[in-house]
């Protein structure tokens, strides 16, 4: 007892610091610190030992004061080891303690050390056991699919690349082209969503669309302005210097969270979810997805009758349902059901949407830092982020975009204000009323597409490309918080808007799948069919309110532990070692790793030094933004020039501006003959089958920046665990995270 109670250095440093120190002088104990990083470990440690205090061991405190939980875990862990010594079958601590390892990438030497001092299982032990678990959740899946109970199938490809140390010609450096599925529950939905003839007897109805069906209204407009101002509000209640000392903070916070206009979010509930494993399919083509359709089929231990006899809602990225859709069309004339994919209802997964969205907001406005100090490559350079255009990742190009957009939020309310500089901006001390009004003055000047337009009408490029960001950046968040309320209803709106700048950006694949969305739930889906579909886009692991996440995105969260956690390392990585001990049971594994992280105690990394970087950059581009006077109309012309400077067919004429509404090139392209074009490619006729598959032509753009971003493919990776992190706190502001990328520092 005396060897686990004894103080450390750093806890009689801490003592002594508290002891030392008045009750008022507590709160500057770090901002007064030399050693900034060093007194926040220090007082971190001190909060933590202080926390995890038992009432229980009070009596423990005259003998033993530094007694806490901690030094109870050292007592236990060493009677562990004394008790499996003598007993191997004694491991209740041993054997959660080697998996917790093996998952967290101690080595097999790590482990058998550990082992032989009584500390953890053997490591053959536990490559049994997670081969036992693998099995465990395969078997619960399969019991779930042959319940009466809902469910619907996500699956996308896995590329793990295998790089050899010493290549020969017959040992080379390969790729393993696999892919990963999960089955997910369907809470609360009716039998008659899954009638095969119903679904069926609707296709063709698009035929009786029109240019119409996909204009964007009065209506529209409105709600988005509305979902405008309830964005903005929210940030400005969240990230507004100063924020949590206005009166009645709280009470501002939960009324702006009351703005957004949601239409049908779902209740909230705890979504069941079954990881199936890894199949060796490469599922990136018709082939390969008609493959893994038939290893579900047999996976499942369904006949193909059963399996074909009632719709199979499938879910996937762009590539995968459009592989569905093609394989549906060639297979018009084949000789059952189950062979012609009659069956399947594919459907896209929202977290591509919103990835290849982001693709888009850096595209059209990344531009360039030295003609525009208002662009994304401009701010990029004065924040230091040192990420390459050329290799971009998720997690870094979202976060620009965040903290791009709530700087010229913060700015422009410091012109709306009369404000000079940026310590009159922390003494602002709104009501709900102050920050609700200047909000919808806000969105009203600097985010619409007529406020754009007048600003280009004036030959202020500067003012106008900032302009036609904020209104695209925020389309962005709304959607994110339409996902992690899971409203199914406002998220199709937005589909309206999200198409025309798809177009626009001559990103063809997402503005048809925009189109084909709006055309199925308009046209080709029975009301029980559209609510499975709706629920099929989200996924809440908590239960809690405003906590969803798209589809997709757990199952990305899967595919990260799969390739960077819990397979073998080094030369055995193979999709038998995968498929049967380190993908079925990645559920299970997290839950170890859980429990095994809150029975040492440890704490999670403080957030601190994030929102203190993230309040140094926006002020860094607050002042810059008002050096430049960039939300400030200018009487003198502000032009940026296109890449190349002049028209494309080189003939004289005005030069070309780069700065274009993204949103007026798409309504343009589509109005001028691609909506037709949409239509007769993916048209069902029931006389003659599905149409030849064709695609709309791209639109010459004026966004090219000579980086990877002007290609058609999505040039974003999501290799990195930040990529796909959702946040476990709940945000500041509302949806934040819900998409992935991290939390709202990073």
């Amino acid at each position: 007892m005396t060897f686990a109670a004894a103080p450390t250095k750093s806890m009689k440093q801490a003592a002594r610091k508290r002891t030392s120190m008045k009750p008022d002088e507590t709160e500057d104990f770090l901002a007064d610190s030399e050693d900034r990083n060093a007194e926040e470990d220090l007082e971190q440690e001190a909060q933590a030992e202080h926390a995890s205090s038992f009432e229980s061991f009070e009596g423990w405190a005259g003998e033993f004061p530094f007694f806490n939980t901690k030094c109870l875990i050292t007592i236990v862990v060493i009677y562990s080891m004394l008790l499996y010594v003598r007993n191997r079958g004694i491991n209740v601590l041993a054997l959660p303690l080697a998996l917790f390892l093996r998952l967290g990438g101690a080595d097999r030497r790590l482990v058998t050390v550990l082992n032989h001092i009584g500390l953890s299982a053997s490591y053959q032990t536990v490559e049994r056991l997670k081969e036992v678990i693998s099995n465990d959740a395969v078997q619960l899946a399969v019991a779930w699919m042959a319940s009466d109970k809902a469910w619907f199938i996500i699956f996308d490809n896995i590329n793990i690349y295998l790089r050899k140390f010493d290549q020969r010609l017959t040992n080379k450096n390969t790729m393993l082209n696999i892919t990963n599925a999960a089955i997910i529950g369907l809470p609360d939905v009716l039998p008659a969503a899954f009638d095969l003839k119903k679904m069926n007897a609707l296709w063709g109805n698009r035929s009786k669309a029109k240019g119409e069906d996909i204009e964007i209204t009065l209506e529209d407009s409105e709600v988005m302005e509305k979902a405008m101002t309830a964005i903005v509000s929210q940030m400005l209640t969240a990230y507004c210097p100063g924020s949590k000392k206005w009166p009645g903070h709280s009470t501002t916070r939960q009324e702006v969270c009351k703005l957004m206009p949601f239409v049908r979010p779902l209740p909230p509930h705890k979504t069941d979810t079954f990881p199936f494993g890894i199949f060796d399919i490469n599922e990136g083509s018709k082939k390969g997805t008609l493959e893994m359709m038939q290893a579900l089929q047999e996976k499942s231990k369904k006949t193909p009758e059963e399996w074909a006899s009632q719709v199979r809602i499938t879910e996937g990225d762009w590539l995968t349902v459009n592989n569905l859709r093609g394989a549906k069309r060639e297979r018009f004339d084949d000789v059952s059901v189950y062979d012609k994919l009659e069956y399947v209802k594919e459907i896209s997964a929202k977290w591509h949407f919103g990835l290849n969205y982001l693709h888009l907001l850096i595209k059209v406005h990344l531009g360039n830092a030295i003609d525009d100090p208002g662009s994304l490559a401009s701010q990029k350079g004065l924040l230091g982020r040192v990420w390459d255009v050329n290799k971009p990742n998720y997690a870094a190009a979202k976060s620009l975009v965040r903290h791009s957009l709530i700087a010229r939020i913060l700015c422009i309310v410091m012109q709306l204000n009369g404000f000079r500089n940026f310590s009159e901006l922390q003494q602002w001390k709104p009501t709900f009323k102050d920050v609700h009004e200047i909000s919808v003055c806000l969105v009203k000047e600097y985010a619409t597409s007529t406020a754009g337009s007048k600003a280009k009408q004036a030959d202020d490029d500067w003012l106008a490309h900032s302009i036609f960001f904020i209104r695209d950046a925020l389309l962005f968040m709304i959607f994110e918080q339409y996902v992690s309320y899971a409203d199914a209803g406002g998220i199709l709106r937005e589909y309206k808007f999200w198409l025309y700048s798809f177009r626009g950006a001559g990103m063809t694949n997402y503005a048809r799948e925009c189109l084909e969305v709006i055309m199925l739930w308009k046209f080709e889906l029975t009301p029980e069919l559209q609510d499975a579909l709706e629920k099929a886009w989200f996924v809440n692991r908590s239960g809690q309110p405003g906590r969803f996440i798209a589809a997709d995105l757990y199952l990305e969260h899967n595919n990260f532990w799969v390739k960077r956690g819990y397979i073998a390392q080094g030369s055995g990585v193979s999709v038998d070692y995968a498929s049967k001990r380190g993908s079925a049971c990645i559920e299970a594994f997290r839950d170890v790793v859980r429990k095994v992280v809150r029975f040492t105690g440890n704490t999670d990394v403080p957030r601190k030094h994030k929102e203190t970087k993230f309040y140094m950059d926006l002020r860094t581009l607050v002042d810059n933004m008002n050096k430049k006077q960039l939300h400030t109309l200018s009487d003198a012309r502000r032009f940026v020039p296109a890449m190349g400077g002049k028209r494309k067919d080189g003939a004289p004429g005005k030069e070309r501006s780069a700065i274009v509404d993204v949103m007026v090139l798409g309504a343009d392209s589509l109005q001028s003959g691609g909506f037709d074009d949409f239509m007769k490619q993916t048209t069902f006729d029931p006389a003659v089958g599905w149409p030849l598959e064709g695609s709309i032509a791209s639109t010459p753009d004026v966004f090219a920046t000579g980086t990877v971003f002007d290609r058609d493919e999505n040039p974003i990776s999501t290799d990195e665990e930040l990529d796909v992190a959702v946040g476990e706190e709940e945000p500041l502001c509302p949806g934040a995270g819900a998409l992935g990328g991290g939390t709202e520092f990073d």
